[in-house]
């Protein structure tokens, strides 16, 4: 609900009037005594004293701090607006998702149905925030239907957002952004952020990046992945990575929002190999995996074929076969694992089919 500011100075319920009225003209006689200045009125004469109105003041209720969230509808986003509100901040929240829409609404104070893509739509956007956190990108979800590449999704649209922050003259931004190895330095996924963080550098506003090892995909997505069967394995199938639970990457975000390092890199706490990934993944859905190994030629070949028709498809390709050639494993700040995510995906869609 909006909060509207209310004047706590005391009423004072009888006042004294300021004019005489009489029913005769009076004349004084001017006099050295008349012209002297008058006295100053002590301080339980006048009708609000000094002590009193500083008693006010300080009684007055702190202005709400702005932050702008994009990507407020996704996996970090929706938590950390969740985080921000019980903490009293007042967010305009930014998201392409119109069937989201409705959940973020209950929470922002603003919500701007706005594809970042298009500069003339978000024009604005951050005047009066003081604090911009970034979580748009590119879904690597496969099922997205989403074609444009990583460049566009992942550079332009923040860069977009980060020429409007500088406009504004915000005081911060704080982007989220992903851990690489050498191996994955080079895909057009981890290009593209690692382009928008020398913007970011460049454009002179104080800044955080957090750069996480993978996040905890949406559980409806990895099952539905492993329920199709026979999967392909790129790379090397014993490469190691610790990604972070998207609960424990928005309280990350949370605590970078009005200061921190210029770069933060967090990952989970389980370690675990792509084929442990694949195989706890497999169990939760109820199927036996069944994946097998695509040679590196055979993953460049359909990958180059797919770039013409769908460049995020391609990207993709290229992204989790460089991912997966070395292991991945950043500094383990999370504390939810994996299994306890897709626990309690289980237990509330059973919940959802009990009520239903």
């Amino acid at each position: 609900m909006p909060r509207y500011l209310v004047d706590l100075r005391p009423r004072v319920t009888e006042r004294t009037p300021l004019l005489k009225i009489v029913s005769e003209p009076v004349v004084e006689k001017v006099t050295e005594a008349s012209l002297a200045p008058a006295p100053l009125e002590t301080a339980g004469e006048s009708e609000i004293s000094l002590e009193e109105m500083l008693r006010a003041a300080q009684e007055e209720p702190p202005k709400q701090k702005r932050i702008l969230i994009a990507g407020a509808s996704g996996a970090i986003g929706y938590p950390l607006l969740g985080l921000a509100k019980d903490a009293g901040y007042w967010v305009r929240s930014l998201s392409k998702s119109r069937w989201r829409a409705p959940k973020v609404s209950l929470l922002a104070d603003e919500l701007w149905l706005r594809d970042a893509m298009d500069r003339d739509a978000i024009r604005g956007i951050c005047q009066g925030a003081e604090v911009v956190i970034s979580c748009l990108g590119g879904s690597l979800d496969p099922r997205v239907p989403e074609k444009r590449g990583f460049t566009h999704l992942d550079f332009d649209a923040n860069r977009h957002l980060l020429d409007e922050a500088v406009e504004a003259k915000v005081r911060r931004f704080v982007y989220v952004s992903v851990y690489g190895t050498k191996y994955s330095e080079n895909s057009a996924f981890v290009r593209a952020h690692r382009r928008f963080e020398n913007a970011l550098r460049d454009s002179g506003l104080e800044f955080t990046i957090l750069r996480f090892a993978g996040i905890h995909a949406t559980p409806d997505a990895l099952i539905s992945n492993a329920r199709e069967g026979y999967r392909p394995i790129f790379g090397d199938n014993h490469s190691r990575t610790n990604p972070i639970h998207p609960a424990d990457a928005a309280q990350i975000c949370f605590e970078h929002l009005i200061q921190g390092p210029e770069v933060v890199e967090a990952g989970g706490p389980d370690i675990l190999t792509r084929r442990e990934l694949s195989e706890m993944v497999s169990g939760y859905a109820g199927v036996t995996p069944k994946p097998y190994r695509m040679p590196a030629v055979l993953q460049r070949l359909t990958s180059g074929l797919t770039r013409p028709f769908n460049p995020r498809k391609a990207n993709l390709r290229e992204f989790a076969f460089r991912a997966s050639r070395a292991d991945a494993i950043a500094p383990r700040v999370g504390t939810r694992s994996l299994s306890s995510y897709l626990l309690a995906h289980r237990e509330a869609a059973s919940l959802a089919q009990e009520t239903a």
